[in-house]
């Protein structure tokens, strides 16, 4: 259980550090949207786009290679919210094999209304369920994703309790974005 949080906390955390890079102006930092992630999530729609700051060349689309095995992460903020550490909907799954032959397996999606503040809500190894389908996915020369998602992601009150599998709402959307290789 103890791996399952560290693997959902990173992706705020790493959200927590873009926002705190946004809160600078403009001037102060290159942050630019690479991406889009739109989504129904409970019957109520979400516009959402992926980051990427050139200052430290880190974004919130990844991706990492381990052998045979590609990771990928989509963490998408909330177009309409001026907080960055709010609103986050992430997307994260592997691929086995070839790229375009590969399978995906290990989907999740987590949603986290109040960033860490307040009750997220998640799917795939902690409770409900993830289902993530590629339309594409390139690592090379530009690397890209897209493809649709589907989810049933079950509230948690904090990492350390166990999803509520009767507070369940369903997220459906797509995501069409460029990716950075993780550091």
């Amino acid at each position: 259980m103890f791996q399952t949080d560290i693997k959902r906390l990173a992706p705020v955390a790493m959200a927590g550090g873009i926002a705190v890079l946004l809160s600078y102006s403009a001037e102060a930092f290159d942050v630019k949207a690479i991406g889009s992630v739109t989504a129904t999530i409970d019957e109520a729609s979400y516009e959402g786009e992926t980051l990427f700051v050139s200052d430290d060349q880190s974004a919130s689309a990844t991706f990492r290679s381990f052998g045979p095995v590609n990771q990928v992460s989509i963490q998408a903020h909330a177009k309409a919210n001026e907080n960055k550490t709010r609103n986050i909907l992430n997307i994260e799954f592997s691929v086995m094999g070839e790229v375009g032959a590969g399978t995906v397996t290990n989907a999740s999606v987590s949603w986290w209304p109040e960033g860490m503040n307040g009750e997220f809500f998640v799917a795939g190894g902690e409770g409900g369920t993830a289902r993530v389908t590629l339309e594409t996915l390139v690592l090379d020369a530009s690397p890209n994703a897209s493809g649709t998602f589907e989810a049933e992601v079950c509230a948690k009150e904090s990492f350390s309790t166990e999803a509520d599998l009767a507070k369940c709402v369903p997220v459906k959307g797509t995501f069409n974005t460029s990716l950075v290789e993780g550091k």
